[in-house]
């Protein structure tokens, strides 16, 4: 018992990074081999129209920022119109899952001056089950929480060295994550909240305000000259605000974060003593009030999905860092602690690794093969078409309650699926939003042989 105590002690750091490393291949096997959501290929199926020329809210829907779709259409005019194409931003959106993951290490490192604590910190990230499966999705939730750590990172810097260099960068970065979701609000809303107190309490000059709300300022004004220039900006507005406010689908915040912390729930009680502890560490008290300013932002959302828990989760492992460093001074005992979660954790991922994407990939190859690129389909749900024609404006959404039913409760829209199918007469249907037993698409549709729920035009 003595010499194991003695390895684990010796060992205490590699043991640490081991499980570091052993959660990111997890990951990225996942990464590679886990199912798609379908909001994936809803980013992906975005990206592919605007690379075909058709402008974002103009000529079809979107109600999510655009920054992401134009990043991904490299990727598809680089690697083409095939599922590698797929495998490859996955890969990508991993990258960044690790920029996310490094980050972290280095915002616990200016906070606790510490190497340790700091790769405890980014060790107890990639253990958040609800990290580790949607931060490999292909969703601008990924990129946005990047940009707004950075943000946090770079304004800790600066008031760690005072460099106005630090200072600019944090809003730049701020700006960046905000073009990527509109959700950044909350971020933007509690670094004001505490600009303001900064001021009030005059630790920042009137100058470095004005330094870093004009920075942000100008990179908002450059994003609406772009969204006035390509027409739309009314659509903007309409489509990333007023809709998304009143969307007819909503649930419990609760839905998600009651199943967040069980899957964490060694994480989250020290995460409860690490804010008790902050009464007494005054310096951390920024840290503290984002992760919760954060977490609790999460119920202000009508539609609270798990991914939106995302960017509070790095402040969580630090608050939940300085619990256990708060209450445990034993080192065995804190690689216990760690070790445990850390089992918990593999379990989970070990099972998700079954959930294989090979049908799903399979499926899009084969669509792929029977039409040709002017062939129209009719998905409705994001499903399978990533790299062919639409029929309407609204090319998903269309399940009750969802954006064509919210759209058309503000606006009014005629939309008539077997009209446009008759109209266009896409090669591929899908069965998820279409009576099989309608006289047109019993006539001229017959199920697939090979894949469930679409259905082929016959010749």
């Amino acid at each position: 018992m003595k010499t194991i105590l003695n390895f684990l002690e010796k060992n205490y750091l590699r043991i640490i990074l081991t499980v570091l490393i052993m959660s990111l291949l997890l990951i990225f096997g996942s990464s590679l081999n886990r199912s798609f959501d379908h909001d994936e290929f809803e980013a992906i199926h975005t990206a592919w129209k605007i690379s075909e020329g058709e402008v974002i809210y103009s000529d079809f829907f979107q109600h999510h920022h655009p920054l992401f779709y134009y990043l991904l259409v490299p990727f598809i005019e680089i690697f083409g119109e095939n599922v590698n194409t797929i495998l490859t931003i996955r890969f990508f959106i991993f990258l960044v899952l690790l920029g996310i993951v490094i980050t972290t290490y280095l915002l616990a490192r200016i906070i606790f001056k510490n190497k340790k604590w700091s790769l405890i910190s980014a060790t107890l990230l990639p253990l958040f089950i609800v990290f580790a499966n949607k931060g490999i999705e292909v969703r601008p939730d990924i990129p946005q929480t990047f940009f707004g750590l950075l943000s946090v990172l770079f304004l800790f810097y600066y008031f760690d060295n005072r460099r106005n260099k630090n200072l600019i960068l944090s809003s730049v970065f701020l700006g960046i994550s905000f073009l990527f979701l509109q959700k950044t609000l909350f971020l933007i809303v509690l670094f004001g909240c505490f600009f303001i107190y900064l001021l009030f309490k005059k630790k920042i000059a009137y100058k470095n305000f004005l330094i870093y709300w004009g920075t942000l300022f100008f990179i908002l004004i450059l994003f609406a000259i772009f969204l006035f220039f390509s027409g739309n900006i009314k659509e903007y507005f309409f489509l990333n605000w007023a809709l998304n406010i009143n969307f007819l689908n909503d649930f419990s915040s609760f839905k998600y974060f009651l199943e967040i912390i069980k899957q964490n729930i060694i994480i989250f009680i020290f995460y409860i003593v690490g804010l008790l502890s902050l009464v007494k560490k005054r310096q951390l008290r920024g840290v503290g009030f984002l992760s919760l300013g954060l977490l609790l932002s999460v119920f202000l959302l009508k539609t609270p999905f798990a991914q939106n828990y995302l960017l509070a989760l790095p402040f969580i492992c630090i608050i939940s860092v300085l619990g256990i460093k708060f209450i445990i001074k034993d080192k065995i005992i804190i690689l216990l602690i760690i070790l445990i979660s850390s089992s918990i954790s593999f379990n989970i991922l070990a099972v998700n690794l079954q959930n294989s994407n090979k049908d799903q990939l399979n499926k899009i190859n084969h669509i792929l093969s029977i039409t040709d690129k002017d062939d129209y389909i009719h998905d409705g749900d994001a499903q399978f078409n990533l790299f062919r024609k639409d029929l309407d404006y609204f090319w998903f959404g269309l399940k009750e309650n969802g954006a064509l039913s919210t759209y058309n409760s503000i606006r009014g829209y005629e939309y008539n699926t077997y009209d446009l199918i008759k109209k266009f007469k896409p090669k591929v249907v899908s069965d998820r939003f279409v009576d099989v037993s309608n006289e047109y698409i019993f006539n001229n549709y017959m199920e697939d042989n090979n894949f469930n729920h679409i259905l082929i035009k016959i010749p």
